[in-house]
């Protein structure tokens, strides 16, 4: 379990420690080299929860590998067996640093430059685990400076030219862009922040999206209604300004996916008009006062004072005779809604899904100590998303260095994965999607 809100990110000391650890080190002084080079060859693996010995302003080497040819980027994705079987693996990791707007005097580090520096932190602390026999891994790490122009610049730099692999990048645009160059090339992207639209993408590459999508939320809102046997409570708030609609659609898709026996009810929808937030024209004491076990489904991810005008509007419209609660479906991002009414959302069944939220347990808190102590800083999220595509990343590799291509089964990660493949066999490229969505319940102001 774990508290809420707890996404909010925290540095210790100054707050400039892990911008200068991780970013400045990274970047060389001359402005025309943004590319820094980490190799990771075979190695020793610590022992879980212990503690590498921090490293300053050098990067991570557990072995100097052999000076080889970088070998040039394939037209095609091919079937060989070991596609990655010694020599070297050259991986392009496209962050939004923002290195040209970083200011000593700023009172905080930029939000996005933060992604990027706990990510990087964490994959960095991953990838010191390396232990694939005969195969180096060579990270260039580049700063798309959160610019479209920036990343289509970064297409042509040799780190991403000659890359195997591409992680990122974070910006939706960016992201497209840089799965588009990669798919034609037949490079391997995995991105860790963006749903990546397949259907636009042409050629030989490979997508890995660890990023959990909004269709894959709205199936695992169905998948629990079916479980929960719901099916037949279930009301759908969205807002007549249309600003739900996307998601309303990614719902009923799901939905309707699900019907196939014929024995669930269509969705019933309620359309809110939110210029109004007091919702007087809203009534919902009689619906609650015949079915207290209605569930609310409320597809929003911007919008903190609509939600919480809702909450508060459900909670004093509840039939205040029953002991039965009605049910809220909300959605990962209200967990970072600084304002968020947490005591009717407590003491409402509110249940949020999400692929973001980790068990506090002994090994995120060996982490923790772990990131605290090589880079002064106290993890967040993206630390420990960074944490899970730098091991994969690993496992990826040495499933690979024998055998068909194939994107493996996870293991040992902390949010861990579960892809599904959503290629066309009869075409390229070849998408694998994370799947796994998992249903928390916010009882006694945790997570559970």
């Amino acid at each position: 379990m774990t508290s809420v809100p707890n996404l909010q990110p925290l540095l210790s000391g100054s707050k400039y420690i892990s911008f200068w650890l991780i970013v400045l080190v990274l970047f060389s002084c001359d402005p025309a080299k943004r590319a820094h080079k980490n190799t990771y060859p075979n190695g020793p693996r610590p022992e879980h929860g212990t503690i590498p010995k921090p490293k300053k302003k050098e990067p991570v080497v557990i072995k100097k590998p052999k000076k080889e040819p970088i070998p040039e980027v394939p037209n095609t994705l091919p079937n060989d067996e070991g596609r990655y079987a010694g020599g070297q693996v050259n991986v392009a990791v496209l962050l939004p640093f923002l290195t040209n707007k970083f200011n000593e005097s700023d009172a905080e580090i930029n939000a996005k430059s933060q992604i990027a520096i706990q990510f990087y932190g964490g994959f960095k602390l991953a990838l010191e685990e390396a232990t694939i026999n005969d195969v180096a891994i060579n990270v260039n790490v580049l700063d798309t400076k959160a610019s479209a122009s920036e990343t289509i610049s970064l297409l042509d730099n040799p780190s991403v030219q000659t890359a195997d692999i591409i992680i990122g990048p974070f910006r939706k645009k960016n992201a497209a862009t840089v799965a588009e160059h990669a798919v034609k090339k037949g490079q391997v992207l995995f991105s860790p922040f963006r749903e990546i639209d397949d259907q636009s993408l042409k050629g030989k590459g490979f997508v890995v999206q660890t990023f959990v999508g909004l269709d894959t939320y709205m199936e695992g809102i169905t998948k629990y209604l079916i479980e929960s046997d719901n099916t037949s409570n279930v009301v759908v708030i969205k807002r007549k300004s249309g600003a739900d609609s996307r998601a309303v659609a990614s719902l009923r898709k799901a939905y309707g996916a699900s019907l196939g026996s014929g024995f669930m009810k269509p969705l019933k929808e309620i359309e809110v008009d939110d210029t109004d937030l007091s919702f007087d024209a809203l009534k919902l004491k009689e619906m609650l006062m015949l079915n207290p076990k209605t569930v609310f489904v409320i597809p929003v991810w911007k919008g903190a004072n609509y939600v919480s005008s809702i909450v508060r509007k459900i909670f004093v419209s509840r039939n205040q005779d029953s002991d039965i609660m009605p049910t809220l479906v909300g959605m990962p991002q209200w967990l970072s809604f600084k304002n968020a009414d947490y005591e009717k959302l407590n003491a409402l069944n509110t249940l949020i899904p999400t692929a973001d939220i980790l068990n506090v347990d002994k090994a995120t808190q060996t982490f923790a100590k772990r990131f605290h102590t090589s880079f002064g800083s106290i993890p967040d999220k993206n630390a420990y998303k960074g944490f899970d595509v730098g091991r994969y990343l690993l496992q990826f590799v040495e499933a690979n260095t024998q055998g068909v291509f194939t994107v493996p089964n996870v293991k040992d990660l902390f949010l861990g994965y579960e892809f599904e493949d959503f290629s066309n066999l009869s075409s390229q490229p070849i998408v694998f999607k994370n799947k796994l969505v998992k249903i928390w319940k916010l009882e006694d102001f945790r997570l559970k």
